[in-house]
């Protein structure tokens, strides 16, 4: 939740940008959007109002002033990873402008920000069944 407390969301666990999912006894499954890099950006192409996009840092945005809260994103994003607020306006992991707040304020560090590959997601497509 460190990525509400630095968008000034407070503590809002359903509007986290990241979620861990308890799958086996022996796997916890941190998701989170992966920004194009473990899907085919399917929200972009499903967003009515052009309100999601990829920039050239490669991050996947939601312009909330231009999101007319159709709530077709999240059903199209393969992960369900785009949240909706109290006015329907969609959500979603941005990266924290480079510097995400998840990887910098855990005290484990068991989250890292870095290049992802292809292969990252293997295990995450198969337990989530995407892909099928």
């Amino acid at each position: 939740m460190a990525c509400n407390v630095a968008h000034g969301d407070g503590l809002h666990p359903a509007r986290a940008r990241l979620r861990l999912e308890k799958r086996r006894l022996d796997l916890d499954l941190v998701v989170v959007c992966t920004h194009g890099a473990g899907c085919a950006l399917e929200c972009v192409a499903a967003c009515q109002a052009g309100a999601i996009s990829r920039g050239p840092d490669g991050a996947v945005t939601i312009d909330r002033a231009m999101c007319n809260a159709c709530g077709s994103c999240n059903p199209a994003c393969p992960y369900h990873v785009i949240w909706y607020d109290g006015e329907g306006k969609a959500g979603k992991c941005d990266l924290c402008g480079g510097d995400p707040a998840c990887a910098r304020y855990c005290l484990l560090q068991a989250i890292e920000h870095r290049e992802a590959a292809a292969e990252d997601f293997a295990l995450v497509r198969r337990e989530m069944g995407v892909g099928r």
